[in-house]
């Protein structure tokens, strides 16, 4: 759309000069190297004031030219600029989004950090517990075994017991 801004105001550009050197040519009696020189110094607001109409009908076109000229230009600077601000605010936007991934892959990888944080507490508090079981375990792994023995030795004793009872008998 901006682009088509400054193609419209290029034309209309060539429309006022060729329209402006026809005019003054006629109406001023001027070569069209004259005419398209001062129709361009007036467009453009610089105005030299080396060449200037001398017929009221020339100097009234100058009057409507410089201000339709004011116009033009003031259209062509400020498709211009829309150009070049469509252009920042596209990279701006790129920029922004690119900023925007950027710090959402920095909170991931804060959230995923303080995560493995926890996990590691959380293993490192398993592992003392597996520990104090095992602990346990090996407790009870002894007691096992002394009962153990204490039931053969029981077992043992009782058959001698049998014995000595069947012995009395």
């Amino acid at each position: 759309m901006l682009r088509n801004r400054i193609y419209f105001a290029g034309v209309l550009i060539v429309i006022l000069l060729s329209f402006g050197t026809s005019i003054y040519h006629f109406v001023e009696g001027w070569s069209f190297v004259d005419s398209f020189y001062f129709s361009t110094i007036t467009l453009t607001t610089i105005g030299y004031g080396d060449i200037a109409p001398t017929t009221d009908a020339g100097k009234i076109l100058t009057s409507f030219y410089a201000l339709i000229g004011i116009g033009v230009m003031l259209y062509i600077l400020s498709s211009v600029v829309g150009v070049s601000i469509f252009k920042q605010e596209k990279n701006f936007g790129k920029i922004f989004s690119t900023f925007h991934r950027l710090r959402h892959h920095e909170s991931e990888i804060k959230k995923a950090k303080e995560i493995n944080v926890k996990q590691e507490e959380k293993i490192k508090t398993h592992e003392k517990e597996l520990k104090k079981e095992k602990e346990i375990n090996v407790k009870q792994e002894k007691k096992i075994k002394t009962h153990e023995k204490e039931i053969e030795r029981t077992k043992k004793e009782l058959e001698e017991i049998k014995k000595e009872i069947k012995k009395n008998e």
